[in-house]
């Protein structure tokens, strides 16, 4: 009966176009032998009257047409409500076919078509987000280059020979470095809890602040002990920042899963884009003005971004969210890393994910073995290490965009094991360039072109992992999410240590091939354990492609 009824509509919408096209008059006077339903009068529901066939077509068509013409003429695509909505002011009880021939006569104008379409995609929270871990990165990268500066002034103060002196900079470089990252490994195992308990709101903007301050001091400091104190301060503050904003974003896009992973690759993007700046700015700021000028300008940096967190969407609603948790206790730490450290989930996600932490840190050992294989000097070497950046910043979009397409649990399986494999090829071609590189590129420059291609590879296939995967398997772990974040992180830190540790002991007696082979098999032996246990955590997340099939597949059901 069904079927009857549609065949009959759509056969009666057919023979009214042929008529309304071929030859109007018969059309119109087709539907004057039959009343049909009333239309209102001027837009006013109790004003009807009853009009015949005829008459009808033609007001429906007028009426169209009064909706259309502003649109057409106006040269401003409209941003607000369509100007004749149906409505209380403009009640229409046209029949079905009626409003489906008046819609193939008279379409939708262009421009509202293209406005129902239009999505806002990124807000307010994100710009925000994004401006406010770059001035966190930017604080904290800043030292990086300011310290090596700070020894070398402090050792010529002192009557040593040239070589003296070098080796008292290096050992002071050193001696600040581990100081700094003890603070940053205590803030990646107690930061999570305290943003849980605090907020990540207010987390994030109050530990700016300290970060501030303790560039500050760094900038104040005369000796390299207060200066280590001041950078494992500043590393200690820093540490919380990506933990806090991605809770942040989690809650805020707590139902909106496309709008969550987009919202994490401009973090992403600050990330690797703050590190650039810092480079950049840092070596121009510090070749024209002292370093200690430079250090407090990165503080004001740090201070710009607690401003802008404090205005961030969202905030009023999380402190009343705030306010009715219990009162903090101890039992409730132990209940998160009950939950958190006694999942046998977490424990593997944790131990394989450490990995694009290894791989993202390789920097520290490539301009060694830039300048080792092409024989530049190492200024030049050191700052070609900047292909890892470059490599993660094109991984994470392209990632971001490829793996939006995936629409099955098996694309997204795929999507992830293509990465895999193309990383640790990537780290095997540096086995082989540093093995028989030498004899085919005899070029430098070649082989510092070909060494520059396949570190950006490797660093491009492992970006999308290292940046999304922490607030994805975090949403695992509802009211826990700070502490599994800060763990992930905490996990990279200290597995990443004694790896980099073992490779300065095999690279000298072994050679380069021996230390980049650990670093492949490694790599290889992540994506296994990852592969085998990341599907709880592919389900949770949902892509455009994903969302878009599912309400295909709906549509039958509804008929």
């Amino acid at each position: 009966m069904k079927a009857t009824k549609c065949y009959y509509s759509h056969h009666k919408v057919m023979t009214v176009l042929a008529l309304l096209f071929l030859c109007p008059a018969v059309a119109t006077e087709a539907f004057s032998s039959a009343r049909v339903s009333s239309i209102p009068r001027g837009g006013s529901p109790g004003a009807s009257e009853e009009l015949r066939g005829g008459a009808r077509l033609r007001a429906l068509t007028t009426q169209r047409e009064r909706r259309w013409r502003p649109l057409k003429q106006s040269s401003v695509a409209t941003t607000g409500p369509r100007l004749f909505p149906r409505g209380e002011n403009s009640t229409m009880t046209a029949t079905l076919v009626e409003e489906e021939v008046i819609d193939a006569v008279f379409p939708e104008a262009p421009d509202a078509a293209v406005e129902k379409k239009k999505k806002h995609f990124l807000k307010r929270i994100d710009g925000i987000v994004f401006v406010s871990y770059l001035c966190n990165v930017m604080a904290l990268s800043l030292p990086v280059l300011l310290v090596p500066i700070a020894a070398t002034e402090h050792a010529t103060t002192m009557s040593l020979s040239a070589k003296a002196a070098t080796v008292m900079v290096a050992s002071q470089v050193a001696s600040i470095s581990s100081v700094a990252s003890l603070g940053g490994a205590l803030g990646k195992f107690v930061n999570g809890f305290i943003c849980k308990e605090l907020g990540s709101y207010f987390c994030s903007s109050a530990y700016l602040v300290g970060l501030g301050v303790c560039s500050l001091a760094f900038s104040l400091s005369t000796n390299a002990q207060t200066m280590s104190y001041a950078f494992a301060g500043m590393e200690f503050f820093a540490s919380i920042q990506w933990a806090s904003l991605a809770v942040m974003l989690s809650n805020y896009y707590a139902k909106e899963p496309v709008k969550l992973s987009a919202a994490l690759t401009a973090l992403g993007l600050s990330s690797t884009s703050g590190q650039l700046l810092a480079k950049f700015f840092g070596m121009t700021l510090s070749s024209a003005f002292h370093w200690r000028l430079v250090a407090q300008l990165g503080a004001l940096v740090a201070f710009g971004g607690a401003m802008l967190i404090s205005q961030a969407p969202g905030r009023e609603a999380a402190a009343e969210v705030q306010k009715q948790k219990p009162p903090f206790e101890w039992k409730s730490v132990a209940h998160s890393l009950k939950a958190v450290l006694g999942s046998p989930l977490f424990l593997m996600l944790g131990l394989a994910h450490s990995m694009s932490f290894v791989c993202r840190g390789t920097d520290r050992i490539l301009g060694t073995f830039f300048q080792e294989m092409s024989s530049l000097p190492p200024a030049i070497s050191g700052g070609l290490t900047i292909t890892i950046t470059f490599g993660l910043i094109q991984g994470l979009i392209s990632g971001a965009k490829k793996y939006a397409k995936c629409a099955t649990l098996q694309d997204k399986r795929n999507f992830l094991k293509k990465r895999y494999v193309a990383c640790i090829s990537a780290t095997l071609g540096l086995v082989a360039l540093s093995q028989v590189g030498a004899g085919l590129l005899p070029n430098r420059w070649a082989m510092t072109a070909a060494l520059a291609l396949v570190s950006g590879i490797m660093a491009s296939n492992i970006s999308f992992q290292y940046f999304q995967f922490p607030a994805m398997i975090a949403q695992r772990y509802g009211d826990h999410k700070p502490v599994v974040i800060s763990f992930l992180d905490g996990f990279g830190f200290l597995l990443s240590a004694p790896i980099f540790a073992a490779i300065s002991k095999i690279v000298p007696s072994m050679g380069w091939s021996s230390g980049w082979g650990l670093l492949a098999t490694l790599f290889g032996s992540a994506a296994v354990l990852m592969l085998t246990c990341i599907n709880p955590i592919l389900n949770l997340s949902k892509t455009p492609a994903e969302e878009e099939l599912e309400k295909q597949q709906a549509v039958p059901l509804m008929e």
